[in-house]
């Protein structure tokens, strides 16, 4: 997840003090803190070689807006993280340059963000990701839809069936996170069209591992 053994460590568990029911106030800041470590490995996916001249690579003005869209993140003002999302969105649609496709590192980075987005409470912000999301499987196609079905069915590796949602505060925001998911694949489905065949063997839940 992170460019550290011990970061990747520290993610780990924020994914399981997300899901704490001990603290109303637990999950929201282990949410955060991933959201921040998510943020740090999207920025550093591609930074600048030292001495190369920013100006004149040919993807210089998506880079800016990459990093544009980041800085906007991590701003604790809602509106403006949901800006953020925007413009993210906004670069994955960006075919004229396709920055995400220039970088093998940076489209699981910006998949990431939208993922962690969409746990958002605030209504403004997890629609925005819905909507990235969407456009992600647009652009890309199954390399997506296989992250998405992971999270919509909460299968880990080695699972053999989805996993069940729980009980209690937990399970209701897994819930929450797995149909808001849904409702992005929803909208894949609904334009895809005839191209919906292309999607299929990865819309069907199959046996793992």
């Amino acid at each position: 997840m992170s460019n550290t053994p011990l970061l990747a460590v520290v993610y780990s568990q924020l994914d399981a003090l997300a899901q704490s029911t001990t603290s109303a106030l637990i999950p929201p800041l282990a949410r955060e803190a991933r959201m921040v470590l998510s943020l740090r490995r999207a920025s550093n996916s591609f930074a600048t070689p030292a001495g190369q001249d920013d100006s004149a690579d040919p993807l210089a003005a998506s880079r800016a807006k990459y990093r544009e869209a980041l800085k906007l993140l991590q701003d604790p003002l809602l509106p403006v993280r949901a800006q953020g999302l925007t413009v993210l969105r906004s670069l994955v649609l960006d075919r004229s340059t396709a920055l995400l496709s220039t970088d093998p590192a940076l489209l699981p980075a910006v998949l990431d963000i939208f993922v962690q987005a969409i746990e958002e409470e605030d209504s403004f912000l997890y629609l925005n990701a819905v909507q990235g999301l969407s456009s992600l499987v647009d652009v890309f196609g199954k390399q997506v839809v296989g992250r998405l079905l992971e999270v919509y069915t909460g299968a880990r590796k080695g699972d053999r069936e989805p996993r069940p949602v729980g009980t209690g505060e937990a399970g209701q925001r897994e819930l929450d996170k797995r149909l808001r998911i849904g409702e992005t694949l929803v909208q894949v489905i609904q334009r895809a069209g005839e191209a919906l065949a292309v999607l299929g063997e990865c819309l069907c839940f199959r046996p793992l591992g």
